[in-house]
């Protein structure tokens, strides 16, 4: 028998000893779920005031007579207490809401298991428009450690936002009455229930010597170990085992709504790769579920395998759904080895946006594949949105943005001697999918022809020299021509955008038969 054999046996004997050893309660009675969640921007984290959220019963999971409208405060947060018929054993909410023209539809499942009370924090991440990165925020993330069935610990992680600032401090107040000063402390609860963090953070301005101070708050639900259904897994470095001593990954749960195919996903719950490169998913309600696995960029073997889905898939539609109902799920992964090649002199760069923002995604998966399929290289784009590709052999590509629940098509390109730089990838994530386009060449070669203002309002300026002839078009981000404008200059061309929707635009101009390319940002 092979030691990853071994290892595997012994990882799933512990893992059914200690699936015996949960601890569980059997109530009868009245029952309730317990909800308080939030709308919180994806970029900063803060939460999104004053947002009408209706919510209400799933009657195609349970028979749970609820409906009724929030508004959120002032942190984001929405709440209330819903009791349900004590025959009900499992359930889903359904919340609706609008927010810059966009409709966001989300659900939420939970099982009593003889349980009396159910509690829900459902954190609802969207894209605003016409934001940027704050230069000063406070901002966190938790992982979950609990390991006894009395208490909960958590692992707070600081992820604040300081451009041209120092922090100097961090304040954290648990909800329970105890405090830290640390960057990255732990907690541990010895009650259940739902807890408010907050953290508070102090900075000082590079050069100016200016204090500043931001704060902000996510409730946290601390629960003890009830239900005994699991999703648990190894991660494999094509058949062999992650070794120990590499920085590990992360595996990430999603929840997949359709009959018998994945129509749409919902991610649930993510953690940290363990020793032997392990993950469970506990406490989770029967249903159809697909996990992925990636490592950490700076695991010794990022640049060597590509995220992949259990079923050993790149693509999430491809991923085999796991059926989960009365027990546990064995789900090993072997992530998929990226393809050895010889180095070139080719480059590929872009940039991945959303649509009602003019700000980059940050930390978006960019696959790149040839021609026959097989994955090459990987790139996690930057907080602007910026991802690129180096030292490619001349050939045909495939770039992919890998955004698990969202469909979208390769951008393909070729580079050869007369053409070995390709540096205007764009992916565009809207409501229906991640658009590709090639886009001209550089937006800053607009810069040349001195277009201003740029983000703009209602008009926009571009500076041609007088008595050269001209046409100037613009598009939108799905390719439309919005603007088509033709004539000799007299020097500053003028341009009404008093009509156009706020976003992402391209200017194509030519100037005495040279053409250049850039984006607008219409706020």
């Amino acid at each position: 028998m092979s030691k990853n054999t071994h290892t595997k046996s012994f990882f799933l004997n512990l893992m059914i000893l200690f699936i015996w050893g949960l601890f569980s309660v059997v109530y009868a009675g009245e029952r309730k779920v317990i909800l308080l969640g939030q709308l919180v921007d994806s970029i900063s984290g803060r939460g999104i005031e004053d947002v009408w959220i209706h919510c209400e019963g799933d009657p195609s999971v349970s028979n749970i007579s609820y409906s009724n409208d929030f508004y959120t405060n002032a942190t984001g947060l929405f709440g209330d207490t819903i009791v349900v018929d004590e025959h009900i054993t499992k359930g889903a909410l359904i919340f609706t809401f609008d927010y810059d023209n966009v409709s966001y539809e989300f659900s939420r499942f939970f099982r009593f298991n003889e349980r009396l009370e159910i509690f829900l924090t459902p954190m609802f991440n969207i894209l605003t428009s016409g934001g940027t990165l704050p230069g000063f925020q406070a901002k966190f993330s938790f992982t979950n450690e609990n390991e006894e069935h009395e208490a909960s610990k958590l692992l707070f992680e600081d992820e604040s936002i300081a451009i041209n600032a120092d922090i100097i401090s961090w304040h954290w107040d648990f909800g329970d009455g105890s405090t830290s000063s640390l960057q990255n402390p732990k907690h541990t609860y010895t009650e259940e229930g739902i807890y408010e963090i907050s953290l508070t953070i102090s900075g000082i301005s590079a050069g100016k010597n200016n204090l500043q101070i931001s704060t902000i708050s996510h409730p946290v639900y601390v629960y003890k170990r009830y239900e005994s259904n699991i999703i648990f897994g190894q991660i494999f470095l094509g058949e062999s085992l992650l070794p120990t001593l590499s920085d590990y990954g992360t595996a990430y749960l999603y929840h997949v709504f359709g009959e018998n195919s994945i129509d749409s996903l919902c991610m649930i719950d993510s953690v940290n790769l363990c020793g032997y490169a392990a993950y469970s998913f506990l406490s989770i309600p029967e249903g159809n579920y697909i996990v992925k696995a990636s490592l950490n960029p700076s695991s010794d073997y990022y640049y060597d395998y590509s995220q992949t889905y259990f079923g050993n898939q790149l693509f999430w539609q491809d991923a085999e759904i796991i059926t989960l109902l009365d027990g546990n799920a064995s789900c090993d992964i072997n992530l998929i080895p990226k393809l050895s090649f010889s180095t070139g002199e080719g480059q590929a760069e872009g940039e991945i946006i959303a649509q009602t923002k003019s700000a980059g995604i940050e930390n978006a998966y960019i696959l790149l594949l040839n021609e026959e399929g097989e994955s090459l290289m990987s790139s996690n784009s930057d907080a602007d949105g910026n991802f690129g590709f180096s030292g490619l052999p001349y050939g045909t590509y495939n770039a992919y943005a890998e955004l698990t629940g969202i469909s979208g098509e390769p951008l393909t390109f070729t580079l050869d001697e007369s053409n070995p730089e390709v540096g205007n990838l764009q992916f565009v994530v809207t409501e229906t999918g991640i658009q590709g386009s090639i886009n001209g060449t550089d937006e800053n070669n607009i810069s040349a022809l001195s277009i201003s203002p740029n983000p703009c309002i209602n008009a926009v300026g571009i500076n041609i020299p007088a008595g050269s002839p001209y046409t100037i078009r613009v598009y939108d981000l799905t390719a439309a021509l919005i603007l088509e404008q033709k004539g000799y200059s007299t020097g500053t061309i003028r341009l009404d955008a008093s009509a156009w929707k706020p976003g992402v635009y391209f200017v194509n101009i030519v100037v005495d038969g040279q053409t250049q390319l850039g984006k607008l940002v219409k706020k």
